[in-house]
This record gives C-alpha cells, structure tokens and sequence, in this order.
C-alpha cells in the first residue's frame, strides 16, 4: 500500500479527483460566444466531417486565410469531438477536463526527469491544479490551445532528454514529432527552440557531435516544410509592426509579466481578460518583494545557480510569446506553459528548508492544507464567470470597460435577450473606441433587429461601397425583399452567394426570392 500511495498511478488518480470535484460542474457550462462558438458551431457541418481534415492544415483556425492563427491541432481536437459528439458541449468540456490533467501530469514528468524531488513536486502540482490562476482553462474550451501546447512541447523535451541519456532513435524522432505537433498547435514554439540548448548547460546534460548532427537533419527540413505550409495557409506575419511599435510591445511585457506574477502568488480578483494593463500599487508591492525574495534566494545559494538560471529563463522565454499580439489582451490561462519555471524555485526552496530543518514538515503539510483549500474554494467560484455566455460578458465587461471587444460582446449578448437599445449603446460605445468595420456591421445587425431597417438599409449600403463582404450583402437582400424590391434583392442575394454558396439561411432565402420573381412574371 505504502508504494502505492508513492507511485505515480496514484497521484495521477488523486490529480483526476481533484479536478473534477473542483470543476466537475463546468460539464454542464454552456458557450461563451468568444472563440468557442467561431471555432465549433459555426463550422460545425464542416468539422464533423473527417474527410476534411486535410483543409484544415491549409485555413487558419477560422477557417479561412485572414488571420495569422495558425492552430491545425487544436480545430483537428474539435474534428474529432464535432464527429463523435456534433454540438454537444457536454463532451467538449470533459476532453478540456482531462487535457488539463494531462498537462498538469506531464509537467510532473518533465520535473522529475531534471531530478527535482518528486513528493514536494506533487504536492505543489496538486496545490497549482486548484489556483485560480489556471482555473479558466479546464472550463474555457478554447483554453486548450495552451495545454495542448505544454503538453508537446514538454513531451518533446522528456523525449530529447531520453535521447541524450540513451542515444536511442526512438526518443529522436519521438521529440521532434512532439515538436512538429507543438509548431501546429501555436507557432510561438519556434522561439521556444532556445530552451534545449539551455537545458543542456543548466543540467549538465552530455550531448555529442553526433547528436547534435541528427538533431540538425531532423529540425531543418521540418521547419522548412511547417513554414511553407503555413505561409500558404494563413497571412504572414508582420515583423514591421513589432519593429514599428516596440515601445508598445516591452511596456505589454513588462506591464504582463508584473500582473502575472501578482496573481500567481497573490490570486484575488481573478479577471476573465484585462485590456490595456495598468499594474497597481498592490502588484509593484509583490512584485518587488517576489524580486527582493529571488535575489536572497540566489545569493544564498538556496537554489542551484544553474537551475535558477533555468527556472527563470524558461518562464521569461515561454511567456514572451504571449505578447507578441497586434491587440494583446490578458487571459491567465496562458502563464500554464510557464509553470516549470516557477515549480523548480519553489520546490528547490521548500526541499532545503525541509533538508535543513526536518521539523518543517508538519508546517508544510499545514500551510499547504490550508492553501489548497482555500485555492479549491475560490476557484470553484471562479468559474461561475464561464458558465454561460451572458455571465461571461458581463464579467469580460466589468473587467475591461475600455475595450471594444468587450462591449461589442456583451452588446451582443443583450440584442440575442432583445435588449435591443442597450445592445446598439453598447455597440455605439465599442465603435468610439475602435471604428472598424465588423463594429459598424454589428450595429446593422442590432437596427434591423429592433425594426429600425430604413438605418440599417442606409448603413449597409455604405459598407457595400467599402469592401465586398457576405453578411452586408445577405442583409441587403433581405431588405429590398422585405420592400418588395425584387430586383435589387435578387442583384445581392447573387453577390452573397458567390461568396458563400454553403450558407443555408441565404440559399433558404434565394430560393423564397426566386419564387417570388416567377409569380412576378
């Protein structure tokens, strides 16, 4: 029994009871209408379809080529459930659930291969399960870009370790496969190459020309292939906004990383997004004394030099990517990759401490006890935020007021419950603050809803004249048909269908129209 308790099978089934008691309940959660709904029923006729699979490696993560996300495995993970479950969310949630787990085991893994001491590991690991901090990613379906990320990303470094260790060509091709899967889950992990090469220096690993050669054969002609791939599939992305807008981008950085490390170690007010970051007098406090605490720590050589130098350097460089957004919006979720980084400063702490003052242990069994606890609690609160799509917004809203995401969305949210004068205030508020096009198609969407269509039919007519887009000319059509101006209908409804032949709302109302053009004749 004792070794059992000890063994990893029994860990992962306490981790599994864990999670599920904590947010077990977000089974039942519904859509948030950010991301989830664009990523599943939206797409779902096509998704379901295994068939199309391969498109999926030629579309960004949307389903088309306007955006520089590029997440294959992730819309392949929603394939597979869009297959077997359709629109069922029920089991959408219950693969994040388990996903989550994976994650939390596999960085587990990852610890234990670098020798750190494996009882503390897990009792942190269990305690981390529950922070609020994470505590978006199991119930948030689109969260499961970042653990599908750390998974093979840190199964690729396990592997590449067993291939140092062993020398065998099994645990080479193991690790760049589960670095190529990684490359398609988020392309961000080109820049998380560097973490091998300091691995090997922080931990002293032994790598010979050899190795080094066949790593070379291997990561060249794949990441020739990922990037033509990827140029085809999706926009490129543009270094000259980061060039142009580098200020904009380190104060990001800095601004993030400072309310990162607030939350992880002071999690109150946990946030669903946070626009524009602002870091209060609170999180230069902590900020300050977290810093002061990791110079002592260094100094007096609580932790390893080297793997300090790790620690701190795998959470910089796995966070950073995080930043690289044209509009970047905080979501907590993100800081899970980074994870090992704080994990190996906290264990080395509390394995001296416990080595130097045996008595400890008791303490640390309290502390810990009484922190989980407390982390189970508010996390289980936590995630009321996520489990429908009004409750989302509003607290999306009440984080960011300033950001126009966040008032276009909760507009929305109010003309689907036919508060249709609060929806186009909303709306109005979103495009003061960004005036794009989506913004002013919104607000069509909400005047023909409320019956005001003379404005709508005014405003789409000006958006018809700026660029070609599918929703202006189907809602054009609509209008003239309503009017009884058959021809102009008609002159749309062909415009939108060239666009999108799929679409069974305008080949419903193409065919209603054709009919009634025969009667008129």
């Amino acid at each position: 029994m004792k070794k059992f308790i000890y063994s990893n099978l029994f860990f992962i089934v306490v981790l599994i009871l864990i999670v599920f008691i904590v947010y077990g309940k977000s089974i039942n959660f519904g859509c948030t209408n950010l991301d989830d709904k664009e990523l599943i029923y939206k797409n779902i006729d096509f998704i379901s379809d295994l068939k199309n699979i391969p498109q999926i490696f030629l579309k960004d993560c949307y389903f088309d080529k306007d955006t520089q996300y590029y997440r294959p495995i992730l819309n392949i993970s929603f394939s597979v459930e869009a297959f077997l479950f359709k629109g069922d969310l029920k089991f959408y949630h219950i693969t994040n659930i388990f996903l989550y787990i994976f994650t939390l085991f596999v960085i587990f893994i990852f610890l234990s291969k670098l020798k750190f001491n494996k009882t503390i590991l897990k009792f942190l690991v269990l305690c981390f399960a529950v922070h609020p901090v994470l505590a978006s990613i199991p119930v948030w379906i689109p969260a499961r870009n970042d653990t599908l990320l750390t998974i093979f990303f840190l199964s690729s470094i396990i592997c590449f370790i067993n291939y140092l260790e062993t020398d065998k060509i099994k645990y080479l091709i193991l690790h760049f496969l589960f670095f190529f899967l990684s490359l398609f889950v988020k392309e961000t992990t080109i820049l998380l190459i560097f973490i091998y090469p300091l691995l090997i220096y922080c931990f002293n690993f032994k790598i010979s020309k050899k190795q080094i050669l066949n790593n070379f054969i291997f990561i060249i002609p794949l990441l020739i292939f990922y990037f033509i791939l990827r140029n085809y599939s999706v926009q490129p992305i543009r270094i000259s906004i980061y060039i142009n807008n580098i200020f904009y981008y380190i104060k990001n950085i800095l601004f993030g990383i400072i309310l990162y490390i607030e939350k992880l170690f002071y999690p109150t007010n946990m946030p669903i997004l946070i626009y524009n970051i602002i870091p209060t007098l609170q999180a230069i406090i902590i900020n300050f004394f977290i810093l002061i605490s990791l110079i002592y720590v260094y100094c007096k050589k609580i932790i390893d030099k080297k793997s300090f130098i790790f620690a701190i350097l795998f959470f910089l460089i796995t966070i950073l990517p995080t930043f690289a957004q044209e509009e970047y919006a905080f979501f907590t979720h993100r800081v899970i990759i980074s994870l090992s980084g704080l994990l190996i400063i906290l264990v080395s702490i509390f394995e001296k401490l416990i080595y130097k003052y045996s008595k400890i242990k008791i303490y640390f069994f309290i502390v810990f006890f009484f922190v989980f606890s407390l982390f189970s609690f508010c996390s289980f609160m936590q995630i009321e935020k996520y489990k429908d799509s009004f409750s989302f917004w509003i607290n999306v809203y009440q984080d960011s007021p300033k950001y126009h995401t966040a008032c276009s969305g909760l507009a929305n949210e109010y003309l689907s419950l036919g508060y249709y004068d609060k929806a186009i205030e909303l709306l109005f508020e979103s495009k003061k603050l960004k005036n794009t096009y989506d913004n002013d198609l919104d607000i069509c969407t909400a005047l023909i809803a409320k019956g005001d269509i003379d404005n709508a039919k005014e405003r789409l007519l000006r958006l018809s004249e700026l660029k070609d887009n599918f929703f202006v000319f189907r809602y054009l059509s609509e209008i003239f048909y309503i009017q009884g101006d058959l021809e102009n209908s008609k002159i749309y409804a062909d415009k939108a269908i060239k666009m999108n032949s799929n679409d069974k709302v305008i080949l419903k109302h193409y065919e209603r129209l054709t009919k009634a053009l025969n009667n008129k004749k």
